[in-house]
């Protein structure tokens, strides 16, 4: 593994890991993993290791970047971030490992999913091929924007409990402290606000943005979710279905969150699956 430097903000350096295969022959294509964390927690480091190692393993590189975490910065700067990302990767990955600019794919992991839909609408050229894990679709919807049934079954979190876990700097690396303040937002239908900020969350929801351009998809998403509802991966994939892009559904039943319930053997079927669709879209690059 190596890591890079590919932005640099408020003086504030942004870093990504990249995860070489050991040899190949010919340029590498390249995976961008985007960590989850109701984009509020988590780091570069927090990713599906499983599934970043059947890539790598194809001769695939893949690349997780930090980006700035809400509610210091709020969801346009996170989005720049990220678009960053992708620049860094098509413009400077050629000449630090190899990569080849014309093969590009995401993978994110719920808020990662998320950010991976988006930018399957968004980023420019095209890549190659999207992988969501419990991702969603919808930033405006009232799973986020109403109290949450499931979080608020919890003992309720004080806003100055919430306030006083966030608010110390810019992170990039956010710590399980933080948790209390993301459950806050649900109790309270807050997350919009929060960490969309006073942006117009509607160029930010890939369900109401994504076209018949939208690259090819893998989704997982258990069925039982009380994080992210299992809907909004559904609701995203008939969208797919109704503007005729290539993809493929791994629901779970009685799966929670990401793998939470799931057993062993479901969880690696999911991945070789998730794998498999993205190395046949991407091509993998053969050992030397």
């Amino acid at each position: 593994m190596q890591t890079y430097t590919f932005k640099e903000v408020d003086g504030l350096e942004l870093q990504a890991d990249v995860h070489l295969p050991d040899h190949v022959d010919g340029p590498l294509a390249t995976v961008v993993s985007l960590h989850g964390g109701a984009l509020i927690m988590g780091s570069r480091r927090d990713f599906d290791g499983g599934l970043v190692d059947k890539l790598v393993e194809a001769g695939i590189a893949v690349v997780s970047p930090d980006y700035r975490l809400a509610p210091e910065t709020k969801l346009p700067g996170i989005w720049m971030d990220v678009a960053a990302s992708f620049r860094w990767v098509r413009e400077e990955g050629p000449a630090l490992w190899g990569a080849d600019p014309d093969r590009i794919g995401v993978h994110g992991v719920s808020a990662g999913g998320y950010l991976a839909l988006l930018a399957g609408c968004r980023i420019e050229p095209a890549l190659g091929v999207v992988g969501s894990y419990a991702g969603y679709g919808d930033i405006t919807a009232a799973w986020y924007a109403e109290p949450s049934e499931w979080y608020c079954s919890r003992d309720p979190i004080p806003e100055a409990t919430a306030r006083a876990a966030v608010g110390q700097g810019v992170p990039v690396d956010g710590q399980c402290a933080r948790a209390s303040y993301y459950c806050y937002l649900r109790q309270n239908g807050l997350w919009p606000e929060q960490v969309g900020g006073s942006a117009d969350l509607e160029g930010y929801c890939p369900l109401r943005i994504a076209t018949s351009s939208f690259p090819p998809a893998v989704l997982f998403h258990g069925a039982v979710d009380h994080d992210v509802p299992y809907e909004q991966s559904a609701a995203f994939v008939t969208r797919l279905e109704e503007r005729g892009v290539e993809h493929r559904f791994l629901p779970l039943e009685g799966v929670d969150h990401v793998f939470s319930g799931a057993s062993d053997v479901d969880a690696e079927r999911v991945r070789e699956e998730t794998a498999a669709f993205m190395i046949e879209r991407l091509g993998s690059t053969s050992a030397a």
